[in-house]
């Protein structure tokens, strides 16, 4: 698989997103919903209103419970639910990998089917290996500190498309291949995520709203009322974002073909192409100097014709001359009758000056 680095701003992709949910927004919304509320609204749900089995939570303080329920995982009191516990890590996450199969359908082919959210349990063992050996990486690197952890999240970051796109690939071929085309690509998908971090802030602020006025007891059926009502703006986000996410890779992959974009501030198609480049990784110096020489080669070719053309037109207007002028001579000897001169003898005048011109001679 190729690798593209993108030299493309953040509000461009945001403007390529816009447009390709333009009149699709709740279509999308739906299928994006119900994979979120499937892989995290089920744990909450699990946890505080069928809590089979509990895992104590109280090992040291509170904030253990806190940390639970921050991670998605669910908390009854200062307790863990079992079966939310395994839900998260058997299945949550696949519909993830759903859901970038249903986005991948959509930007690709224009394809809207919630149903595809659940693709990811044809290759479901597959799928769980991915989960569990990137989770491992990320965790191998983040034990030797934070910001190589970071970095690795974003470097696999794709293999959760990768698999999707292809599910005969393997899972080790997934998590390399999306570590290669990641390379020169992580700081533009980390400005990319960072350019939402306003609203997303703002999405979340009616669930904040709701939560402090109601005040429900941790754990609680009421908790997850709150929870599921909250989160349904911050689905909207989600969409945007996921939807950009897919943007992203089919740019990275060479699938998308940069379009011309109706923006707002009116620049022209020569600007955007220049701003919205794309280079191989591996061919770009060689892309470069074809460019240069294919360059170099229509400049000779055009400068050819223009000297051929040039060459043509000077002895056309020769011929057209030439033959003009000879024309105007033939009509004008033709049209002018020959000047006779007139002898006036018969004047007196004439023939004394006649008579004394040959005197003076």
């Amino acid at each position: 698989m190729e690798n593209y680095i993108i030299n493309l701003d953040c509000g461009s992709i945001r403007r390529m997103t816009r447009e390709k949910l333009s009149g699709n927004w709740l279509k999308v919304y739906a299928g994006v919903a119900l994979a979120y509320i499937l892989s995290v609204g089920m744990v909450i749900f699990l946890s505080n209103c069928v809590p089979l089995g509990k895992i104590n939570a109280n090992i040291n303080t509170y904030n253990t419970a806190t940390l639970f329920r921050m991670a998605g995982y669910g908390t009854k009191g200062n307790s863990l639910s079992l079966i939310a516990y395994f839900y998260q890590i058997f299945i949550s996450e696949v519909f993830l990998v759903g859901l970038a199969s249903f986005l991948l359908r959509f930007v690709r082919k224009n394809e809207i089917n919630p149903g595809h959210i659940f693709d990811s349990f044809e290759y479901y063992f597959k799928c769980l290996g991915l989960i569990i050996i990137k989770s491992i990486f990320i965790l191998g690197w983040a034990l030797l500190f934070i910001i190589p952890g970071i970095i690795k999240i974003y470097s696999y970051s794709q293999s959760y498309y990768i698999l999707a796109e292809d599910p005969t690939k393997g899972i080790l071929q997934c998590i390399t291949e999306s570590r290669r085309m990641m390379d020169g690509n992580k700081a533009k998908l980390f400005l990319l995520q960072l350019s939402f971090i306003g609203w997303a802030i703002l999405s979340g602020i009616p669930y904040g709203i709701i939560y402090y006025m109601v005040k429900p007891a941790p754990g609680s059926v009421s908790e997850f009322v709150i929870f599921f009502l909250g989160m349904l703006p911050v689905y909207v986000i989600y969409e945007y974002i996921n939807t950009s996410m897919t943007v992203f890779y089919n740019l990275i992959t060479g699938f998308t073909q940069i379009p011309h974009l109706n923006s707002r501030n009116g620049f022209n198609e020569a600007e955007y192409h220049f701003t919205s480049e794309v280079r191989t990784q591996d061919d770009e110096k060689t892309v470069k100097s074809n460019e240069e020489a294919e360059f170099m080669e229509n400049k000779v070719c055009d400068n050819v014709n223009k000297e051929n053309s040039q060459d043509e037109t000077t002895a056309v207007n020769h011929a057209v001359t030439s033959e003009n002028n000879f024309t105007d001579e033939s009509q004008s000897e033709s049209s002018t009758p020959p000047k006779q001169i007139e002898h006036n003898y018969k004047n007196p005048s004439v023939r004394r000056e006649r008579g004394f011109y040959i005197l003076l001679c």
